[in-house]
């Protein structure tokens, strides 16, 4: 199985996870699409700051599209989407992969993140974001690459066309 067909099946499940929405106020996600992508890009942020030296961040680009939280089965209002991103952390040597592990999620645990499983080996790790419950996920690929993946609540769509991220 290839490295994109592994980071494919990681997005999928994070986005087949996706269960419990997030605030509405007013019925109403309380989180823009913008405020979601700057989250993400915090949780990345504090989670790759714990590996040292910093690894390559290498955009998953599939994981640019949105989904309407109608098909992410979280259900929530028309204008509602769920906003993933996925990333291979390239430059982690392949022997170094369950400490980096044990340190990512040390970090999540000491952030207040709830780790909802693990694997045998404790690298591949799944998490809930607090205080706002994004899926978080870390995987290894079949390469010995490990990425790392975020996935929003329901958040309220951008009303203007956004450009891609890079």
């Amino acid at each position: 199985m290839s490295r994109t067909t592994v980071v494919a099946i990681a997005v999928v499940l994070l986005a087949a996870g996706c269960g419990a929405q997030g605030e509405v106020v007013n019925n109403r996600p309380a989180m823009t699409e913008s405020q979601a992508l700057a989250r993400i890009a915090q949780l990345v942020d504090g989670t790759v700051s714990v590996i040292q030296p910093k690894p390559h961040l290498e955009l998953y680009r599939p994981s640019l599209d949105s989904r309407p939280c109608s098909a992410s089965g979280e259900g929530g209002p028309e204008d509602g989407v769920v906003i993933s991103r996925g990333y291979y952390l390239n430059g982690v040597p392949k022997e170094q992969l369950k400490e980096v592990s044990e340190k990512i999620r040390l970090y999540w645990e000491q952030q207040g993140h709830v780790i909802e499983t693990a694997s045998e080996t404790g690298i591949n790790i799944g998490a809930r974001s607090r205080p706002d419950d994004f899926i978080m996920a870390l995987f290894r690929t079949n390469e010995n690459v490990l990425g790392v993946g975020i996935t929003s609540t329901c958040v309220l769509a951008q009303k203007t066309p956004r450009p891609s991220d890079g």
